[in-house]
């Protein structure tokens, strides 16, 4: 199963949705809008595409 959201500027609430559904799905997409924050950073460290 495959996780997708959409974020803009969400680093800090991002850890906490990854947190809560990385072991119970098999892929995280994560589609970024021009963020300026470690957003990007935190998708990958969760494996994220």
């Amino acid at each position: 199963m495959s996780f997708i959201t959409f974020t803009r500027n969400s680093g800090r609430r991002l850890k906490l949705l990854l947190e809560n559904v990385k072991d119970v799905v098999d892929e995280i997409i994560v589609i970024d809008g021009y963020r300026t924050d470690d957003t990007v950073e935190i998708a990958k460290s969760y494996g994220a595409n």
